[in-house]
């Protein structure tokens, strides 16, 4: 069989969320957030850069630490994770990364200006340098400093970043709630109060050649209120990512909807940009009749972009493991722009940068799936997120736990050249049967009888046959609950 990959894209152990993908000198490196396995809040690990070449994205490697937390004098105890970065080419040839710190309490890194590292390579290693700062050497604090993404436009270098919460929409009305916003950002309240919703939105700042110091005030490139605009339904919250394709400037956030990725496309790069859709849901909502109601996966927040690799686009983005925000998995999939420079909504997949659907011979970790559910999926909260089925590992391995009667694993998708048979591997009190389907509403190709085990048991469908391109995916129907590990088709 020939060398294949599949989403999540990074080895065990390693997740990295937030993903922003560039190519330099022939390889796309993809800077990211690092998460670890069973977190217990996000980011909490150093930056790791991973890279593959541009004509062969099966083949990812990293080097190790691109860049340690301790390089930044700001790092102690309470201030000690560093959110999404975003790296630059700068004009004298170096890489620039960029990133936030964690705030005191709940301020989440808004009270704290961009932070700056610099390598001569696009990997690293990553030595801090200093902060954007106002021309008097002072740290630049307008809006909430949050998510830093920049671009080096033909020699002008322009950072992005900001966050937008609807509930402080009417502050201005509302002393409290300017004042409980002052707090929660750990901002004077004057500042909040003066500036009104304005404090809040997505912003644009050019840079000097330093890097780190701006040229001039920041400007709002979306609209602060949204409704009549072109951002109502997918409002900008987070997660500013910028790009530049064919003379024109995609910028790239996740919507104050919490699951998705959303563009905005301008012939300027700090106005006039027009929201155009949806790029991806990590749990498909907008997809064939797809709601929050019935969503394919638990859904979280969302973070990633979009890369032109060689003549194709792909979009990174980022799943939920482990029933929490802080076990993210970067994935990506292949979007199509079309002739008028637009791009669809395109669904999660297992298959992800494999240039062909996967196989169909060979041993498949239950992780990979595309879809999870038990068709009452919550937004990830602590509540409700331990009677759902969910990835998990147990030190050396993924699988999904918590399998009841009528949860449903899709992965897409397969190529089968002949018929087939296909066995699972599983464990727990369940005895029923896996109903194996070419689609979530498909019709079915096939059944695997299931029996309670304490160990990892294998066992057998019938024979499939089913040709070419074929989603497949397991409907439990039984009692009890199993853990769920991999899948073999042979």
């Amino acid at each position: 069989m020939n060398k294949q990959i599949t989403n999540p894209i990074f080895p065990f152990g390693v997740c990295i969320p937030d993903g922003e993908p560039h190519v330099f000198n022939g390889r796309v490196y993809v800077y990211g957030s690092h998460d670890l396995l069973g977190g217990k809040t996000y980011c909490e690990g150093n930056y790791q850069v991973f890279s593959a070449p541009v004509d062969d994205l099966t083949s990812w490697s990293s080097k190790g630490i691109s860049y340690d937390k301790k390089e930044d004098p700001l790092i102690t105890d309470k201030i000690n994770q560093m959110y999404a970065p975003d790296c630059v080419k700068g004009n004298d040839g170096r890489y620039y990364l960029y990133y936030c710190l964690s705030g005191k309490g709940a301020s989440y890194g808004y009270s704290i200006p961009v932070r700056v590292a610099v390598s001569d390579n696009p990997d690293g290693p990553f030595k801090f340098l200093g902060f954007v700062k106002n021309k008097d050497g002072s740290p630049y604090l307008d809006y909430l400093t949050f998510d830093p993404a920049v671009i080096n436009d033909n020699g002008t270098i322009r950072l992005y970043y900001g966050a937008w919460f609807p509930f402080f929409e009417y502050h201005f009305l509302k002393p409290v709630l300017a004042l409980y916003s002052s707090i929660y950002f750990q901002r004077k309240f004057k500042e909040v109060w003066k500036r009104k919703a304005d404090f809040m939105g997505s912003i644009e700042v050019e840079l000097e050649d330093d890097m780190m110091t701006i040229k001039g005030p920041g400007k709002h490139i979306t609209p602060v209120n949204p409704k009549g605009t072109s951002f109502e339904k997918h409002h900008f919250f987070e997660a500013s990512s910028i790009r530049k394709f064919n003379n024109k400037y995609y910028f790239i956030y996740s919507s104050t909807q919490g699951h998705e990725l959303c563009y905005a496309v301008s012939d300027y790069p700090d106005r006039d940009f027009e929201c155009k859709g949806v790029l991806i849901s990590n749990a498909d909502i907008g997809l064939d009749g797809i709601t929050k109601k019935n969503k394919r996966n638990y859904s979280g927040n969302n973070h990633g972009s979009v890369e032109k690799i060689g003549d194709d686009y792909y979009i990174f983005y980022h799943k939920m493991t482990h029933r929490n925000w802080y076990s993210r998995m970067d994935c990506a999939e292949k979007i199509y722009m079309d002739e008028n420079g637009l791009f669809k909504q395109v669904e999660m997949t297992s298959q992800g940068l494999n240039p062909t659907p996967l196989s169909d011979e060979g041993t498949y970790g239950s992780y990979i799936c595309s879809t999870l559910t038990n068709n009452h999926m919550p937004h990830i909260n602590p509540i409700l997120r331990n009677k759902m089925p969910a990835i998990m590992d147990d030190g050396t391995q993924y699988y999904i736990q918590k399998i009841k009667n009528k949860t449903i694993v899709g992965f897409k998708y397969f190529d089968f050249v002949k018929d087939r048979t296909i066995s699972v591997k599983v464990k727990g009190s369940a005895k029923g049967e896996f109903i194996i389907k070419d689609g979530f509403d498909g019709k079915e190709i096939g059944r695997i009888a299931i029996n309670s085990s304490k160990d990892w048991t294998s066992f057998n469908s019938n024979l499939i046959k089913v040709r070419g391109k074929q989603a497949l995916f397991f409907e439990f129907k039984g009692r009890g609950k199993l853990d769920f590990l991999s899948f073999e088709i042979k």
